[in-house]
């Protein structure tokens, strides 16, 4: 026993803490109610011969997603709900770990020292704890979804381009949201990979037609499109109080706080066209040149992916709150770029007035992501807040911050603290 304990650092031991709490926390989440409940439904049904997406067969709850995430999923629906909620919670626990390595890997973290990673670790990941917990409470497949688009994009850029494209497929096929790195594959040139991955969606989209036939496969794809379609009436006036994405944002200022229109239906839906076409145009302020090439650098290439993360949540409707940790990674790049600077030059928040900004929009950012509330009739602070969708306010500060610290002014300085050295 002395052996077994032996040599074991407080670190380690608060290290096991934490995965025990983990644990003890996964196992009491697996026993209630979640969205996987909605997900084992539609996979039931569709082993019926029903409709998945008819809310009456999933629990009264609309399902979102393909056909062969259900038909994946079917073969699970004959083992104890627990068990599986349990494993997918176990195998979320190890995306965020991989998602951390994996956007780790664009920062040259030599520039930090020991305890400012730690920090930037912490940090990172501290702000967005709530929405942490709110997938842990539903049971969501978010964490799967940026790992799997952050996981792709790395074994296409690293050669492995098969393995990269058919999980990007997978993860678009299953839940359209990330689609936007398709473009981005092309854009930086990846054109094997861009090919291959649509080959990948055509595959997994039309394989339920070999178990369930072509009649029966075409009808779920008929009820899938009229589920997500993007510029559909249902999903263009959001004015659920837990939406936060750009439709939801234009909605709270074109409705009552009942939820009524006060205009046209057309000028609403034009104007949130626009605002959607901005933050598409925006893209391009965080794509450099050249075109058709590798990034730059990492760092550069870990900015980008950060904002392509954080456009996902505005841009597509039915965005709930769990969906805003997809911000971890803009939210990496900026305590990156802070402690770096810092460690550059320790008075630069005095000589660079931008810096002054940033720190400014940074605290308004935190506090923005941390509004919580239900109420959307009341004139006090917090019920306007959540009427004005305070949360994707700061999600959207949170892209100019981005804009305001380029990868250029750091990467400079850092060359030359080198040289000086």
């Amino acid at each position: 026993m002395k052996k077994l304990y032996a040599g074991k650092t407080g670190l380690q031991w608060l290290q096991y803490l934490l995965c025990l709490l983990v644990l003890v926390f996964c196992i009491d989440r697996a026993r209630k109610g979640s969205d996987f409940d909605v997900y084992l439904a539609a996979a039931k049904t569709l082993l019926a011969g029903g409709n998945p997406y008819d809310a009456a067969n999933t629990l009264t709850v609309p399902y979102f997603y393909s056909s062969f995430f259900a038909l994946v999923l079917a073969p699970f629906t004959f083992l104890p709900a627990f068990v599986v909620k349990l494993a997918w919670l176990l195998f979320s626990v190890y995306c965020i770990y991989r998602i951390w390595k994996l956007v780790q890997a664009y920062y040259p973290v030599a520039a930090l020292t020991s305890t400012q990673k730690v920090w930037w670790i912490i940090v990172s990941h501290a702000i967005l704890a709530g929405f942490y917990i709110d997938n842990f409470h539903m049971v969501q497949v978010t964490f799967f979804m940026i790992w799997a688009s952050l996981e792709a994009v790395h074994l296409i850029s690293t050669g492995k381009t098969f393995r990269g494209a058919l999980l990007l497929g997978l993860a678009i096929n299953i839940k359209i949201m990330p689609i936007l790195f398709l473009p981005y594959l092309f854009y930086r040139g990846k054109w094997k990979g861009g090919f291959l991955t649509l080959a990948f969606i055509l595959v997994f989209t039309l394989l339920p037609h070999l178990f369930l036939g072509s009649d029966y496969g075409n009808t779920l794809l008929q009820e899938w499109w009229t589920a997500i379609n993007p510029i559909s009436d249902k999903h263009s006036v959001e004015v659920h109080p837990h939406y936060f994405d750009l439709p939801a944002f234009v909605a709270a200022f074109f409705t009552t706080a009942a939820g009524e229109l006060t205009t046209s239906f057309e000028s609403y839906q034009l104007t949130l066209t626009l605002v959607r076409l901005f933050f598409v145009v925006l893209t391009l302020a965080y794509l450099q040149l050249p075109m058709f090439k590798d990034a730059r650098n990492p760092l550069s290439q870990g900015r980008e992916i950060a904002y392509l993360l954080l456009a996902t949540v505005l841009l597509f409707p039915h965005q709930n709150k769990y969906a805003n940790v997809y911000l971890m990674p803009a939210l990496a790049y900026v305590f990156y770029y802070l402690l770096a600077s810092y460690n550059l030059n320790k008075q630069f928040l005095r000589e660079q007035s931008r810096f002054l900004w940033v720190a400014v929009l940074l605290l308004l950012v935190i506090l923005l992501l941390n509004v919580r509330g239900r109420s959307t009739e009341g004139t006090d602070l917090l019920s306007l807040l959540v009427r004005y969708r305070g949360i994707t306010i700061g999600t959207m500060l949170l892209a100019g911050i981005l804009l305001l610290l380029p990868p250029s002014w750091l990467l400079k300085r850092q060359a030359a603290a080198q040289q000086a050295a």
